[in-house]
Order: C-alpha cells, then structure tokens, then sequence
C-alpha cells in the first residue's frame, strides 16, 4: 500500500492518492486454498480530499477502485466514503 498527500494549504486541507497491491486479505472462503493463494491477487487505486469548512467542519471525499483476480476472474469494485467531522 502506497499513499500520499499534498497539502493545499495550513488548514489541514489536502488531496490524496492511494495505490496498493497484494493478495485477498482475510476471504475465509479461500482457507481451504491456502496452496493457491498466489493466484487471488488485488490491486486498488484511489484519490480524494479533503477540505476544511470555516474552522469547524472538515468533509472528506474519497474514491477508491478495486480489482480483484480470483482463479483468474476478474472481480471489479468502486468504493465511495464521504465523511463529515464537525467539532463542538
């Protein structure tokens, strides 16, 4: 996993990138493949940002697509999170 941020300004406002590749983690249904495992890999790329609403509210948004081969099948995913954080 690769990830990296540049900073927009002092404000804790930011843009990420996040690559990664590896193997399924954590399927229990390939425990019983465990010889095999060398052929369920995972590769995933993402961006996002971050931005800081007047002093109180930050809103992240990120994007992150996945591909998984499995037994040589390619599994195809899209993760959005959209996160609010408010301080009192």
């Amino acid at each position: 996993m690769l990830s990296s941020r540049y900073y927009l300004n002092d404000n804790k406002d930011y843009v990420t990138a996040i690559f990664g590749l590896g193997s399924i983690p954590d399927d229990q249904s390939l425990v019983n493949q465990f010889n095999n495992f060398s052929q369920f890999t995972t590769r995933s790329a993402g961006i996002g940002i971050q931005k800081t609403i007047h002093y109180k509210t930050t809103l992240n948004l990120l994007v992150n697509y996945v591909n998984l081969q499995v037994q040589s099948k390619p599994v195809n995913q899209f993760d959005f999170y959209i996160t609010l954080y408010r301080n009192f």
